[in-house]
């Protein structure tokens, strides 16, 4: 199919700029600059023999990025507001700017993938030279990759329609709201209650992995019976959206 909505590339490079066209999809790259196997700039992919051999000129994200910043294919990223982009700046003060580039500089043993990790058990580690089995580092970059993903994934996969701006959620303390959910734990349905003053403009309900399983839209009542509807036993989040913020709280099906 010829209809994604978004790329995202991990230390990759591409075989000819010139298939990058102004009308692409948006791009997401991260790449470590130092990389010898999959250079960021423009430069030859080698073969793995003792002495490098090129093999094919490669160009890779930090040089990509200059095209797609001059095509304007991330544009719609300049949507996202500096409460919502944690690690954008981060990015910028390393990319020059770019919109959707975060280098990785400085990675543990010059890494080119730091966020790959082994658990090799019982093997000497001279035969595996260079494997990373510091899962924790490895998270930690993990961490980052998704934190620099998910407010760009959410615009480009059009998701604004579904859920909510990351930027719009103010979350309220129960207590202005005094929002019941009874019973809880809840076999079939609860009823979900707050006072004359609170109406429920909508409701989203989370599984446990943070996955939108059921989302109620234009309401305006102050009580709400929530049917189970054959979810599975476990625990979820209902979250509430009145004029002046948002609730959250844990319901549970047994």
């Amino acid at each position: 199919a010829s209809n994604f909505q978004l790329c995202v590339n991990m230390g990759g490079a591409l075989t000819d700029s010139t298939w990058l066209d102004n009308d692409d999809m948006p791009l997401i790259s991260y790449h470590v600059p130092s990389d010898f196997f999959a250079p960021c700039k423009t430069d030859y992919i080698g073969s793995m023999a003792a002495f490098f051999t090129p093999i094919v000129e490669v160009t890779g994200s930090c040089d990509l990025h200059g095209y797609v910043e001059k095509f304007g294919n991330n544009d719609i990223f300049k949507k996202l507001l500096p409460s919502a982009d944690k690690y954008g700046p981060i990015a910028k003060a390393r990319n020059g700017g770019a919109n959707g580039f975060f280098p990785f500089i400085g990675t543990p043993n010059q890494s080119a993938a730091p966020w790959e990790w082994t658990n090799y058990s019982g093997v000497p580690k001279p035969q595996f030279p260079g494997c990373n089995v510091n899962s924790i580092s490895a998270r930690a970059y993990i961490d980052t990759i998704i934190g620099y993903y998910a407010p760009r994934g959410y615009i480009a996969l059009g998701l604004e329609s579904a859920c909510p701006p990351f930027s719009a959620d103010k979350f309220l303390p129960n207590e202005s709201v005094q929002m019941t959910i009874v019973p809880n734990p809840a076999t079939e349905e609860a009823i979900l209650s707050v006072p004359e003053g609170w109406p429920f403009q909508r409701l989203q309900l989370f599984d446990a992995s943070g996955r939108l399983v059921r989302s109620i839209q234009h309401m305006g009542s102050s009580t709400y019976a929530l049917d189970r509807a054959g979810l599975p036993s476990g625990v979820y989040i209902v979250k509430a959206y009145f004029e002046k913020g948002v609730l959250a709280q844990k319901l549970v099906f047994e």
